[in-house]
């Protein structure tokens, strides 16, 4: 995977970080998922808040402590 394509206009400290409408070596999500994936030999889960293009806030979790999440009760 390319790691050279994120931009500093696809953050936007109005609108949010921009995830939509990018090819996927230009999302930051991707970026950071890759890297944190190949520094620490373990599968992330990206977790974030937004809607459509922007996202307000994202952040990556070891997909083992997703995994060991209890699910609330529905």
């Amino acid at each position: 995977m390319r790691l050279d394509g994120f931009r500093p206009e696809f953050l936007d400290f109005q609108r949010g970080i921009r995830v939509g409408h990018l090819e996927p070596h230009q999302r930051i999500t991707q970026i950071l998922k890759h890297t944190l994936q190949a520094r620490y030999q373990e599968d992330f889960v990206i977790d974030r808040w937004g809607r459509g293009v922007y996202w307000q806030w994202i952040c990556f979790l070891p997909k083992a402590n997703r995994i060991a999440k209890p699910l609330s009760s529905s």
